[in-house]
């Protein structure tokens, strides 16, 4: 690949080069960036059902009968199965729900650039761009000569969203004695959602059989680069600085969840317990959960140097997990960091809550009164470093 007879630029989107032989880069400054094919499915349902029917409600007049005929005591206050009776309704029932489902995933995959051969051979004047770009040399050697080299991590993204909501209620109007009117209105309902993403870092690859070489003018930086001279040496030189930093897998999860519940009874019959009313509920929880897994540079083979004009830095660094280097040699001009790496987690929370209850009597003879009341509150937060 020459532009210009090497003076010019060369862009590549997900390039997948493979030769032979050698792969010649002869350029004044390479861009390779990922290509993304996307990933959507989405799905989603809804259902709404409703009745209405008109019937005569006896359960207030056969409820009691049938404790009695079990040897049950009465409710609370009442003497006795005479005093717990009340007259059939006639009314209108109402009946409806409504429930709603959502699904949707999107994935982003990352498609890196590969240069493949037996030699990989990389000339630039000028500045090299990698995201995840991978050099892989079966039977020979990496090179890479630039002024200068940042080879970022690219990125897979998953997203997921779900979302239920479930609604129901039901109301009754109804009359004893055709002079009075009463209502009763029962809801109830919920919504869940839940929102998760991750980012799976792929990191650039330097892989030769016979060695792994950098020359640069200027400054380098390595996002959990993978180095790889199975029985050849790792050098990276720099006359300026150079950044071993870590690439970051990322993860985020948001749960909401939302119930409520309602209930109301009011009227002008003369039955005492058709006059009162009460009703509340309502709870809300949210919780959101991050965490980040590092990433560092991997340096495997027979050797690894790097040195540097100016400063050294590196996070999270790693060498020899599949067999032990036998030597590392690190130099800087300049001032040297070696820092351990970084994984992250927290979490944050809230809970509300709810309640109230209201009763109250009108009918002859009997007593009235209500009370009602209850508060929840909470908050969590932690973090992890």
């Amino acid at each position: 690949m020459i532009a210009d007879h090497g003076k010019g630029h060369i862009e590549n989107t997900g390039a997948q080069v493979e030769a032979g032989g050698i792969v010649d880069i002869d350029a004044a400054s390479v861009n390779n960036i990922a290509a993304h094919d996307t990933e959507e499915k989405t799905e989603e349902r809804e259902a709404t059902k409703g009745t209405a029917g008109i019937n005569v409600e006896t359960r207030f007049l056969t409820r009691p009968i049938e404790k009695y005929l079990n040897g049950q005591d009465q409710s609370v206050f009442q003497k006795g199965v005479e005093e717990a009776l009340e007259a059939p309704s006639l009314g209108i029932d109402l009946v409806g729900s409504h429930t709603h489902r959502l699904e949707e995933t999107t994935r982003d995959i990352a498609r890196v650039s590969q240069f493949e051969g037996n030699t990989v051979q990389a000339l630039l004047g000028g500045h090299l761009q990698d995201e995840g770009t991978q050099y892989l040399g079966r039977d020979g050697r990496v090179n890479i000569d630039a002024r200068s080299h940042d080879a970022t991590a690219a990125h897979t993204v998953e997203t997921s969203l779900v979302k239920r909501l479930d609604v129901e209620g039901s109301g009754r109007v109804d009359t004893v004695t055709s002079t009075d009117i009463n209502g009763r209105l029962m809801a109830a309902g919920g919504s869940f959602e839940e929102q998760k993403s991750s980012s799976t870092a792929l990191p650039a690859r330097a892989d030769g059989t016979k060695g792994v070489g950098i020359q640069l003018g200027t400054d380098g930086r390595y996002e959990g680069t993978q180095f790889n001279s199975h029985g050849g040496v790792v050098a990276v030189k720099a006359e300026g600085s150079l950044d071993l930093g870590q690439a970051t897998d990322t993860q985020k999860q948001t749960t909401k969840t939302l119930d409520g519940f309602g209930w109301a009874r009011l009227g002008t019959s003369p039955d005492k317990a058709r006059n009162i009313g009460a009703g509340g509920a309502l709870t809300h929880d949210q919780i959101t959960r991050e965490s980040s897994t590092g990433k560092g540079v991997d340096l495997q083979g027979k050797q690894a140097q790097f040195l540097a004009g100016a400063d050294f830095r590196s996070t999270g660094l790693t060498a020899g997990s599949e067999q032990p280097l036998d030597k590392i040699q690190i130099e800087a001009g300049g001032q040297a960091d070696l820092g351990a790496g970084v994984n992250t987690s927290s979490a944050q929370g809230q809970r509300l809550g709810g309640g109230i209850q209201v009763s109250t009597s009108t009918a002859p003879g009997s007593l009235g009164g209500g009370l009602g009341g209850h508060f929840d509150a909470g908050r969590t937060q932690e973090r992890v470093r």
